[in-house]
């Protein structure tokens, strides 16, 4: 049975892989969805703002946490409703040419920053030269449009090369064989989302949250005391500057393992606002350990 069609802010183009993820995600849990392509962060946490939802990377397994988007988090009002994972597979794409284009005459490789970074030591051995892309979609297809004779490549995934019809010259090039990259199903904050996508309150496992401490010697490990004290586990903690209108210096983006209704998280925020001049609570969502 269909249900209402939604619209998904999606980071990147068509065969990227936050619209990959986003494929099988709408797929897995039959959402009747259109998706809206933006290569901008702030672009598509404004568009999830206007009561749309949005997929986007949060942390890749080689490179880290996604800044932008943290610090996106920090300026929008937005909620995260579920994490998403997937495994990526980097290709080594290229023009289909009559003869065959060789490894050894592939100059350059196109891509975005994040994936080039993933696919190092691939490129430092093979003398390819690294070229920052906007998205690796779009990589992909400067790359089809270029003229027959060329030795410069694109990095991205398979489905790059189904979509505009370009040779996969290797497979698998990324530095980490197990690259996992995590991704954010977000919406407005507080809008009622019903299209079967929010799990049950019991299913919910980990918590996302910012806060900014107060300019006092120890308030940071005030703060994270407050989790501790409450058998709270903190999985990632990091910072971030902060520079907008009067709050300056560093804020701090904390995942846990929890949930909102329990009375060890109501206990840990209420001692963190002790210490913290801004809290904001980004979501509570379900993941697979």
């Amino acid at each position: 049975m269909k249900i209402k069609k939604i619209k998904i802010g999606v980071y990147g183009s068509e065969g990227s892989y936050s619209h990959i993820v986003s494929k099988k995600h709408i797929k897995k849990n039959k959402i009747n969805a259109d998706f809206q392509y933006l290569f901008n962060i702030d672009e598509l946490l404004s568009f999830v703002e206007k009561g749309n939802l949005g997929i986007l990377p949060i942390e890749n397994s080689t490179e880290g946490i996604v800044t932008q988007v943290v610090d996106g988090f920090y300026k929008h009002n937005v909620e995260i409703i579920e994490e998403l994972s997937l495994k990526i597979n980097h290709c080594l794409l290229v023009k289909k040419n009559i003869p065959k284009i060789k490894l050894a005459q592939i100059t350059e490789a196109f891509s975005h920053p994040q994936a080039l970074s993933q696919c190092t030591h691939f490129l430092n051995k093979n003398k390819i030269i690294p070229v920052s892309f906007s998205d690796t979609s779009e990589a992909a297809k400067f790359i089809k449009d270029l003229s027959s004779k060329n030795f410069q490549s694109a990095l991205g995934s398979e489905e790059l090369a189904r979509i505009y019809k370009l040779d996969i010259l290797k497979k698998n090039i990324q530095n980490n064989k197990d690259n996992q990259t995590r991704f954010f199903l977000i919406k407005k904050n507080n809008l009622k989302v019903d299209f079967g996508l929010e799990k049950e309150n019991n299913k919910k496992n980990k918590i996302s949250l910012i806060f900014q401490t107060k300019d006092i010697p120890g308030s940071l490990y005030k703060c994270l005391g407050a989790f501790s004290v409450n058998n709270l586990n903190i999985t990632i903690l990091n910072s971030r500057p902060c520079n907008i209108g009067k709050n300056k210096g560093y804020f701090f983006y904390v995942e846990i393992d929890g949930n909102l209704k329990s009375k060890e998280f109501e206990r840990a925020i209420s001692e963190l606002k002790f210490y913290t001049k801004k809290i904001k609570i980004l979501g509570n969502y379900s993941f697979k350990k």
